[in-house]
């Protein structure tokens, strides 16, 4: 393991806010890149300190001697890089690199070192091959287990602005959901606007008659009914967080959590969507995927997932 420890010469660093010290994985491509750029920006607004961790995996024995040398040369290169261009924007800065699997040896890194936010690239660790086919991966592993709120970054181009400015947040009006909200201003840099959407579903005999097609009862007082109840729900779950956090917007839309976060997201102009890491059947989640997973599958934008009573 190395690790160089970098900050500018002089500078007095008083931590104010709770994230103070964000941890950044890099398997040197370039989708990692963004994940740097994103973390350097993020440490920069919360005052914080950016671990950058390399985590180079075991190579079979007949390969070891023949691409080891290159293999450390280029982490070398790639660290010196950084470093001057971490150090040019004056954000204290280490990098990190070991050897093991990149899940494991992150977890066990993590939480050695205190970390408490993570960044990782969607990407990172997949074979480029099969890269339709994310679900288990690394940054999926990650986002499930870590313990810590985990930025899953999708884009592997220079983001422009580099930091997140409009997010929305996704509830189930669970006390999971509403401990994922109450983390928010400690996560995101202050001046972040934040959009609070909550999706509900009409009750299963509704949409059983739907589909029946049975002309002479009439679902629309049903449907007024659930629409009154949920949207009554929400403002409930928005008033018990007035004093904590703050929201521009807030909307209830009636659909599948994931299809209508999808199109809010494709309709909006937001740069990241929030979700607690547990919603309100863990049971379910196992079996069809939870709405964080279906985020971290389907979302276009960054995705953050923020750990809530333990993780799924």
């Amino acid at each position: 393991m190395c690790a160089v420890q970098c900050s500018p010469s002089g500078e007095v660093n008083v931590m104010t806010e709770s994230v103070h010290r964000i941890t950044a994985l890099t398997d040197l491509t370039p989708a990692s890149n963004c994940t740097i750029e994103r973390g350097a920006a993020y440490a920069r607004a919360m005052r914080a300190q950016l671990d950058v961790l390399h985590v180079a995996e075991e190579l079979p024995p007949l390969l070891f001697e023949a691409v080891e040398g290159h293999r450390r040369r280029a982490i070398d290169e790639y660290m010196e890089q950084l470093h001057q261009r971490l150090e040019q924007d004056e954000i204290r800065h280490a990098w990190h690199a070991i050897d093991g699997v990149p899940y494991l040896a992150t977890l066990e890194w993590i939480r050695e070192h205190n970390s408490n936010a993570l960044l990782v690239a969607a990407d990172a660790y997949i074979n480029r091959r099969h890269r339709p086919h994310r679900l288990g991966s690394t940054a999926h592993k990650l986002a499930r287990k870590s313990g810590l709120a985990t930025f899953v970054i999708k884009s592997d181009e220079h983001p422009d602005p580099p930091l997140w400015q409009r997010v929305l947040v996704l509830t189930d009006l669970s006390e999971a959901s509403r401990s994922a909200c109450r983390r928010l201003p400690e996560i995101l840099p202050a001046g972040t606007e934040l959009t609070l959407m909550y999706c509900y579903e009409l009750p299963p005999y509704v949409a059983g008659v739907e589909l029946l097609d049975v002309p002479a009862l009439d679902l629309e007082p049903i449907e007024r009914d659930v629409r009154a109840s949920a949207t009554q729900s929400f403002n409930d779950f928005v008033d018990s967080l007035k004093d904590e956090v703050t929201f521009a917007a807030t909307h209830v839309s009636l659909g599948l959590p994931v299809e209508q976060a999808l199109h809010a997201i494709e309709e909006g102009d937001y740069d990241l969507v929030a979700v607690g890491s547990r919603g309100q059947n863990p049971a379910v989640a196992i079996l069809l995927g939870s709405v964080a997973e279906g985020m971290l599958d389907l979302s276009p934008i960054d995705v953050l997932v923020i750990p809530t009573n333990g993780n799924a």
